[in-house]
């Protein structure tokens, strides 16, 4: 997975990713690293949005991530 250091303004904060949120899922593929993450997201295209997989502490927790409007 990829451990969030900092969300700023934009689609993760407005879905509700957090600081401390570790990424395990994008669009369902399991991430292996934030440098593969990013991969993942460029490569979404033209996607409205997808289902982001996070654990927050010990819970699993599923977010609606929007790319566009």
């Amino acid at each position: 997975g990829a451990l969030v250091g900092k969300v700023g303004p934009g689609a993760a904060q407005d879905a509700g990713i957090r600081r401390g949120d570790v990424v395990l899922m994008f669009d369902g593929v399991d991430v292996r690293d934030a440098g593969h993450l990013r991969e993942l997201i460029d490569q979404a295209g033209d996607k409205r949005s997808v289902a982001v997989l996070v654990r927050r502490g010990d819970s699993p927790l599923f977010l609606a991530l929007r790319l566009k409007d």
